[in-house]
């Protein structure tokens, strides 16, 4: 809520949705949103 109306919050990405796929890296990283989707496409064995 801003000014007592409600806005759409965008991500970090400028997106106004929020990630939903989700995946860790071999050393842990943590990759939300965009990147993860792009990630397993590009690269599925090392996800």
């Amino acid at each position: 809520m801003e000014g007592g109306k409600p806005t759409i919050v965008t991500n970090a990405e400028g997106q106004r949705t929020m990630p939903f796929v989700v995946a860790y890296t071999k050393n842990g990283d943590r990759l939300v949103g965009q990147i993860t989707k792009r990630q397993a496409h590009y690269n599925k064995n090392n996800l």
